[in-house]
């Protein structure tokens, strides 16, 4: 069996196909035949906000971006966001645009120079065709922070392109998620990303989470993927059941119960948001200001619950979200071990197929199975990756093991 490479510039014919075909641009094209005078309100809209690059300039982008990922600068690695947007386009979408007094050229050492100046999800390089038809950077895209800090993604109408890693970016168009190119390899969705890519719609439809433990979750794991850049293991346990093979250390073990940080930021964040009482009380500008301190408080706990898995072995939750402890190792044996899993692969929907324990992964994936198949009750392990992805293993109520995985850089976040 051979094996070829994939480089971005060869996902530009299906990526261009994808962003014509599909979505806002195929409905525009069938108003062009079927209704003129409505394609020509919407045309003028669609170009602002919506721009659709030549397929050149989709390769010229994906081309430059990558090569400008591998680069370093000032010793550190860079990852930046590129929209093709024109300035008129981003003041019409209410961003802040900020035109730089002569345009830079596009090229990848440029944008590693610069890009260390810039915080991607809040400022993009605007990038734009010149007078002659070339691609030039011609200054910032100012999105600010309208997040309260619960770590929403933003979904860009125009072509938006996120660089996450050396080699490894994601695109988005017309509000979806449109490709993935990881490290030797990409993915190009079709008309939106498959259902399994929702963490959190998955944790509370299959595990039966509240969709707030849900969410927690998918902020925890991402917070170990990016924010922190280590790989670690979140084992998710029923606090009224017993833990089967899993060893736990005193100088890692919170002393008597669990620990709430974590659980008790959330439940005063969910409180003030369902105690009409309390917030009726305050004005517009004070909920807000206390809304804010009570994000940042759990976002905080998130962090620090996060950095615990940079230690070897595994934090542990309970379903409640109280932290036992980090560092916990996971008793394994052969016999514990069942020979074939259920396996969901989220890039490709929602369909499951069986597969042999021996084809899963590297040890930190087998023992996550073995402790889900040893427990009697609800038993979720997330494993991330120090390469940025994501499994979940889950013990579901017939005793059984389904691994959901690979979540690639990003998706499902």
């Amino acid at each position: 069996m051979t094996f070829e490479a994939k480089f971005p510039r060869d996902a530009a014919p299906e990526l261009y196909e994808r962003m014509t075909e599909e979505g806002s641009w195929k409905l525009l094209r069938e108003q062009e035949r079927n209704a003129p005078d409505l394609a020509a309100q919407n045309g003028g809209n669609f170009n602002l906000v919506r721009s659709l690059p030549t397929e050149r300039q989709v390769r010229d982008m994906l081309d430059v971006a990558y090569l400008a990922s591998l680069l370093e600068e000032e010793g550190r690695r860079v990852n930046f966001t590129l929209g093709f947007l024109s300035p008129s386009g981003a003041a019409a979408l209410k961003y802040i645009p900020m035109p730089f007094d002569k345009p830079r050229p596009f090229r990848p050492n440029t944008l590693a120079k610069v890009a260390l100046a810039t915080m991607p999800g809040r400022t993009t390089f605007g990038v734009w065709p010149s007078s002659a038809g070339e691609l030039e950077i011609w200054g910032f895209i100012q999105h600010g922070d309208n997040t309260f800090a619960i770590d929403i993604n933003p979904a860009p109408t125009y072509f938006s392109l996120d660089v996450l890693r050396a080699g490894t970016f994601t695109v988005h168009f017309d509000e979806y998620l449109v490709m993935l190119f990881s490290r030797d390899h990409y993915h190009v969705f079709r008309n939106c990303p498959p259902a399994g890519f929702d963490i959190t719609g998955l944790l509370r439809e299959r595990a039966h989470l509240p969709g707030a433990v849900a969410h927690t979750l998918r902020r925890l794991a991402r917070r170990v993927l990016f924010a922190h850049g280590h790989g670690g293991a979140i084992l998710f346990v029923d606090k009224d059941v017993p833990i089967h093979r899993l060893k736990t250390h005193p100088e890692s073990t919170f002393k008597g119960e669990a620990h709430g940080i974590l659980k008790d930021t959330l439940n005063e964040l969910e409180s003030f948001t369902r105690d009409t009482t309390t917030a009726g009380n305050l004005d517009r500008a004070e909920k807000v200001r206390k809304r804010l301190q009570l994000e940042q408080k759990h976002a905080e706990a998130l962090d620090f619950v996060g950095r615990l898995t940079a230690v070897d072995g595994a934090v542990v939750l309970q379903n409640d979200l109280g932290l036992l402890g980090f560092g916990a190792t996971i008793v394994t044996s052969e016999d514990s071990m069942p020979e074939e899993v259920a396996h969901i692969d989220p890039r490709r929907g929602d369909e499951e197929l069986p597969l042999r324990l021996s084809d899963l992964g590297g040890n930190r994936h087998r023992s996550a199975v073995c402790f889900c198949a040893s427990q009697e009750s609800l038993a979720l392990a997330l494993v991330c990756s120090q390469d940025g992805d994501l499994s979940i293993v889950g013990r579901r109520n017939k005793g059984d093991v389904l691994v959901v995985r690979p979540y690639e850089f990003a998706l499902g976040f």
